[in-house]
């Protein structure tokens, strides 16, 4: 089953018609138990699993040649790996940079392979020498988050100082970068996230603040989408099947077709989605946050198997051999960007590799190329408007998607009458169940009335951290794991801001530690995407665990603050 994540004070992207609904399992999907990793004969497949830094990207050469960049988190930098084509051993290519790397897209098998990153990094990989050339870019500070082009002559970058603004857009043509002015109507406060094209003449840039940009091969265009959806990435097979994914809380996808349209198909309660990839003949995959997985077939939407590892993907890949990839890691804070991990969906394959890399130096060179010399001025950001301010956040507290909870909450759990008042600390159900701090080294319970700081995602989506632990008594764990159904919501007052839920959490077994098992760090996602709605304001933190038909459920108050 999958993670599920609802937020009920959900953006609803109202582009086009209504799609078709996400599906539940049916006759096109094998029906299979919690924790299945298999479907139709194929299975999910960990070809790198623990890196240091998380990978954030993947990009296959025609001839088979596959890369994977991502965080710098070690030593050696950023993660690059290589698996050149017909090898079944990875490189790790060192790159004399430091930076976090987002983007990776190639030329054939023989041009040039383009990575982007922090600070305005870019870099040239020569298939020839085998080495990296950092390029200098017009730009001071801002990540480059994407990269495309349709030739080697002509490649587009976007990103931007997020969450801040601006946006940047670069095009390097003949080895001259020239920054292009956003047009008219994008805020001085929106990034960029990912340009792709189905030509040279038929590309589109999307951000965080529901701009879709459009180039025809002579200007830039905006179309504004309804209800400004954050859009993170966007692929298609060609100009008539195109498909953008995002979100801020829930998943946000959005398809084109023949008909120029653009479709809203979002999966309903599914986490936000980061990557996306369509391949010629309709099948596409996406990714994203809570290990959420979806395939599209036959023009349908469907949940993959669930893998193995529980992780929060960034980038989807479907290889030549027609098998589904997906890259991440712990995404949750930019402080993280750790546990690499790139899984395979497919058959058997001896070109996996074992796990493991060969270091190789493919280092900068000491005087990196420079342009500087024919770079033009760097415009100033037009004067548009800022988008709108955040909407009041509606009153959520009967919904009837939180039944279950709300059940929980009007219990009475004392001889002297109902619940204690919001806002202070209580704990009731079958099992203990403890929320702890995320960021200290040692397991913390939350002290009542403490300061939780609101944290952002490294591509947005604001939220609070916390780690559970539960006591359930003769429970008998597999592979040292037990799984349960985890809610977590914050409320103000008595309304709700934010809320997750997992059906089939993994809580691990703590060696010594009788009948106690502990999550990882689990993120209330906000329903709104500006900290300061909720900065200063008392809030009621809710953990509840149901595992085997017995519940668990502890209440905290705390203070949230904004530090962003």
């Amino acid at each position: 089953m999958r993670p599920l994540l609802l937020i009920l004070a959900a953006l609803m992207v109202g582009v086009g018609c209504p799609g078709t609904p996400h599906p539940p399992a049916g006759d096109t999907e094998v029906d299979r138990p919690d924790g299945d990793t298999t479907s139709g004969g194929v299975t999910w497949h960990s070809v790198i699993s623990g890196a240091p830094g998380a990978l954030l990207s993947i990009w296959e050469s025609p001839g088979g040649e596959l890369w994977s960049v991502g965080a710098s988190k070690d030593s050696d930098g950023p993660m690059v790996l290589r698996r050149p084509a017909g090898a079944s051993g990875w490189q790790r290519l060192t790159t004399g940079v430091t930076q976090h790397l987002w983007w990776v897209m190639g030329h054939g098998d023989d041009g040039p392979v383009w990575v982007s990153g922090d600070e305005g990094v870019v870099l040239e990989y020569s298939r020839e020498t085998s080495h990296f050339t950092r390029v200098d870019t017009p730009v001071d500070g801002a990540t480059l988050f994407g990269v495309w082009g349709a030739h080697a002559d002509d490649v587009w970058f976007v990103g931007g100082t997020f969450p801040s603004g601006p946006g940047v857009i670069l095009r390097r043509r003949f080895g001259v970068f020239e920054v292009v002015d956003p047009p008219a109507g994008v805020g001085t406060t929106e990034a960029f996230f990912k340009v792709w094209g189905a030509a040279g003449n038929d590309l589109y840039i999307i951000g965080d603040q529901g701009s879709l940009l459009h180039f025809d091969g002579a200007a830039l265009t905006r179309t504004e989408l309804a209800n400004r959806p954050r859009l993170v990435t966007i692929h298609g097979s060609s100009a008539a099947d195109i498909v953008a994914v995002g979100g801020r809380s829930n998943a946000v996808l959005l398809e084109r077709g023949a008909d120029q349209l653009w479709v809203d198909r979002s999966p309903v309660a599914l986490a936000m989605l980061n990557g996306v990839f369509v391949a010629p003949g309709g099948r596409a995959v996406a990714a994203g946050m809570l290990g959420a997985v979806v395939e599209r077939r036959g023009g349908t939407w469907f949940d993959l198997p669930y893998p193995d590892a529980f992780r929060d993907w960034h980038a989807a890949r479907i290889d030549r051999r027609d098998d589904a990839w997906v890259a991440g890691g712990n995404l949750l804070v930019a402080t993280a960007l750790d546990a690499g991990t790139l899984l395979r969906f497919g058959p058997p394959r001896a070109d996996d590799g074992d796990g493991t890399w060969t270091t190789v130096d493919a280092s900068v060179p000491a005087d990196p190329k420079s342009d500087a010399s024919e770079l033009p001025d760097v415009p100033d950001v037009p004067d548009v408007p800022d988008p709108p301010d955040a909407p009041d956040l509606p009153d959520l507290s009967h919904d009837s998607e939180t039944s279950d909870s709300a059940e929980v909450e009007d219990e009475d759990t004392s001889d002297d009458g109902p619940n204690p008042p919001p806002h202070t600390q209580t704990q009731q159900g079958d099992y203990l169940v403890l929320i702890a701090e995320a960021e200290a080294p040692e397991f913390t319970p939350i002290v009542a009335d403490s300061e939780r700081e609101i944290v952002q995602g490294p591509q947005g989506g604001i939220h609070t951290e916390i780690v559970l632990r539960v006591t359930v008594p003769g429970a008998i764990p597999t592979n040292g794991k037990i799984a349960g159904a985890l809610q977590a919501k914050a409320f103000i007052a008595d309304q709700l801001i934010g809320f997750i839920d997992v059906p089939s959490y993994p809580f691990t077994e703590l060696p010594g530690l009788l009948d106690t098992y502990q999550s990882d760090v689990i993120p209330i996602f906000f329903a709104s995407n500006d900290a300061a709605t909720y900065s200063d304001l008392v809030t009621r933190l809710e953990a509840h665990i149901n595992y085997l038909g017995k519940t668990g459920t502890q209440e905290v108050s705390v203070l949230l603050v904004d530090h962003l």
